[in-house]
């Protein structure tokens, strides 16, 4: 019998304007939770700016994969086009 690896789904939601220094916190504070999950990891988010931003891209950069929450019907009108956005919407679905 085949054993199926285990995917863990990990969602987040947080402040959206955040500081250089709260920034570095939660990327080192993601990263280390992320750090202690089985290699099959899916983020849920709605990718808004700030700390979901950060969540997906690290989701991203472990090789996990993401699955995006969109909370209402022109969603994307809400974001500063590549400001608020940046790589993420660049990135294949």
């Amino acid at each position: 019998m085949e054993m199926m690896e285990k995917i863990v789904k990990i969602g987040i939601t947080g402040v959206q304007y955040i500081n250089d220094e709260v920034q570095s916190w939660l990327k080192r504070t993601i990263y280390g939770l992320l750090d202690e999950q089985p290699p099959l990891v899916v983020g849920v988010t709605s990718l808004a700016i700030g700390t979901d931003q950060i969540f997906a891209q690290l989701i991203l950069e472990r090789g996990g994969t993401l699955h995006v929450v969109i909370p209402f019907a022109g969603y994307e009108r809400a974001f500063d086009e590549q400001k608020d956005t940046g790589s993420l919407t660049s990135s294949p679905a």
